[in-house]
This record gives structure tokens, sequence and C-alpha cells, in this order.
């Protein structure tokens, strides 16, 4: 479950280290799942030609610490939670992505348009 006020690791390759999640997208009750996109804001950072401390930009979230529960009866957990970094228009602001892509993200259209390398290259089955 992603909220508000959640902090993010970066999993990509963007110059960005640590993302707050301001707004979460599509949602009534202010809680999302993986597959969603997030508004988020820069906290620390490396790269001050690509990125601005002031923007928001689109994040979407590829591992959490809360259980992942799938329909054939696995659950996932991890230890932290990882974020790519997108642009407001969706685009990849990295070029490679860090850990692990799970498999739920596949079916996102948005990522699939944007960053195909991401999902196309990461067929990891967890």
């Amino acid at each position: 479950m992603i909220i508000e006020t959640m902090k993010f690791l970066s999993a990509d390759n963007s110059g960005s280290k640590l993302l707050k999640c301001i707004k979460v997208q599509k949602s009534r009750t202010g809680t999302t799942s993986i597959n969603n996109f997030v508004k988020v804001v820069l906290k620390a950072f490396t790269d001050r030609k690509k990125l601005k401390k002031r923007l928001i930009y689109n994040g979407i979230a590829t591992v959490v610490k809360s259980y992942i529960y799938r329909k054939d009866g696995v659950t996932i957990r991890c230890g932290q939670n990882k974020s790519l970094l997108f642009t407001d228009s969706y685009k990849f602001l990295g070029t490679r992505s860090k850990g692990l892509i799970l498999k739920e993200l596949r079916n996102n259209e948005i990522l699939i348009k944007n960053a195909p390398k991401i999902v196309k290259y990461h067929n990891i089955q967890i």
C-alpha cells in the first residue's frame, strides 16, 4: 500500500536519491497499489543539471515494504520502498533500473509505452 508522505529510494540512475510522495493519483481513499503513478518531490539528488528541487515529478513504485498479495496465494514483502522517476509527460528520466521489477508492473500501459526497456529486460518472475 502506498500512502501520501511515504518516502522512496531511487530505483534508477536518474540522479535522484530520496523521493517523497505528495499525491496519490486515481484514488478515493488516499492509498494505491504498486501499479499506479504517484506525484513525488525530490528530497536528495546529485544531478543538478537534469533535476530541479522544487519541481513535481511522477513516480511509480517498483518495490514496497508492505505485503503484496497475488491471486495464486503468493505474498511478497521487501525491505525498502523504491521508485522509478518520470517527468510530467511520463518520460523516463533514467536509462537503467536497479533492483527488482515485479510482474504487476508489466501490465501498466504507460510504463510499456514510455520505458519499454524496463519491462522488456526484467524477466524475473518474482
